[in-house]
């Protein structure tokens, strides 16, 4: 993906069991989400910046696209054993005075299940940045 992506709170889920979606509890989104996104007392532009470097350097995973001004980013991330690449939509929202999160969808590009793939990486994403943030 090396373009821009519609907003996430408009994604459609497939009804194959291979997505994965969290979002804050105050943002309202046109799907189900599977997580409540963590709320951060960052600005905006500083989640985005760091939630960036943090996920680049996971194993497997390469940024793709970031556009900082509509704080937006897609990344690939390629499975360990058999190497299926699925991608990873985020998008960075301000839900209060100098607080923000994230909006984050996961899918994979080819079969019907995941074997719940997409949920935890999306969990462990979460949790990652979440303790990046409290040792900060």
């Amino acid at each position: 993906m090396t373009s821009a992506f519609p907003p996430l709170t408009e994604t459609e889920r497939p009804a194959s069991p291979n997505t994965a979606f969290a979002a804050p509890e105050s943002i309202e989104t046109k799907a189900e989400t599977d997580f409540a996104s963590p709320v951060f007392n960052l600005p905006v532009n500083e989640l985005f910046a760091q939630a960036l470097a943090l996920w680049s350097a996971l194993p497997r995973v390469r940024c793709v696209y970031s556009d900082v001004d509509a704080s937006r980013a897609a990344f690939v991330e390629t499975t360990k054993i058999l190497r299926f690449r699925d991608d990873i939509l985020v998008e960075f929202v301000s839900v209060g005075t100098d607080q923000s999160s994230v909006i984050m969808y996961s899918r994979s590009r080819v079969g019907y299940s995941d074997l719940g793939v997409n949920r935890k990486r999306v969990d462990h994403w979460l949790n990652v940045l979440r303790q990046h943030i409290e040792k900060s």
